[in-house]
Formats: C-alpha cells, sequence, structure tokens
C-alpha cells in the first residue's frame, strides 16, 4: 500500500521528505525505497516493480535452519571434547559443508537445558552471565 502511496506522490512531484511526513517514516527511509526498487533500465520508481522486488527479496532471505540428528551430533561431540560454539560454527563449514551461526548453536544448548539436558555443563563459562 505505501509504495502506492510514494507513486503516487512522486508523480505528482511531491519532495521525498514530504512524503516521509504523510506516511510517518524517516526521510532517508523514502530514499532508501526508491533507490532500492527502481527500475535498473528505465531509473524511474514504479509501484508494480518495487512491489514485485520486495517480494522477491522477502521470498530468497535466509530462513530458519532446523537442526538435523547429524548436526545435533556434531555439536554434541565437539561440546564434549570443550570447544566453545565459535570454534564449532567454524569447523562445521570446514569438515561437514554446513554453515550455521554460533547463536544457533547457544539456542540448541540452552533448549536442551530446558529440556533436562546437561550440554551447558560444557560451555567454557557454565551459562554464568
Amino acid at each position: 500500500m505505501r509504495v502506492y502511496h510514494i507513486w503516487a506522490s512522486l508523480k505528482r512531484g511531491v519532495s521525498q521528505k514530504d512524503i516521509a511526513e504523510i506516511i510517518g517514516v524517516h526521510p532517508s527511509t523514502i530514499c532508501r525505497e526508491i533507490q532500492r526498487n527502481q527500475d535498473e533500465i528505465t531509473q524511474e520508481y514504479h509501484y508494480a516493480f518495487a512491489d514485485i522486488k520486495s517480494n522477491t527479496r522477502k521470498k530468497s532471505k535466509h530462513k530458519y535452519t532446523v537442526l538435523s540428528s547429524k548436526i545435533q551430533a556434531y555439536i554434541k561431540s565437539k561440546l564434549i571434547e570443550d570447544w566453545s560454539p565459535e570454534q564449532i560454527a567454524g569447523r562445521m563449514k570446514l569438515d561437514i559443508r554446513f554453515s550455521i551461526c554460533h547463536e544457533t548453536i547457544y539456542r540448541y544448548i540452552y533448549s536442551n537445558k530446558a529440556k533436562g539436558g546437561r550440554l551447558y555443563k560444557h560451555l567454557r563459562h557454565k551459562n554464568k552471565k
């Protein structure tokens, strides 16, 4: 809906700052929207084209990773060897050609703890803050 308002306002010659005030966003948001979603060939902003580009980006963004049993076993084995989640995430890229963030490993450890598991005992700070 907002992309149509931006397009219509630009066609009427309204400044980006005034469009931002009408919509209720920062002027830099309007500038980014126009630059990100304009047609590469004509360098014009059109609401239909902007909507397509926005939806394409949304569909292609990274989704939440579900840890398979193979990955969970890998994490457990390395934790028992007293590796940090950062080390595990870095080495996993080389060993099993799969990349996850160390924060995902921490979430897995804490969910294991919530279920009565003891993986958190292998963390270097033992979950102390």
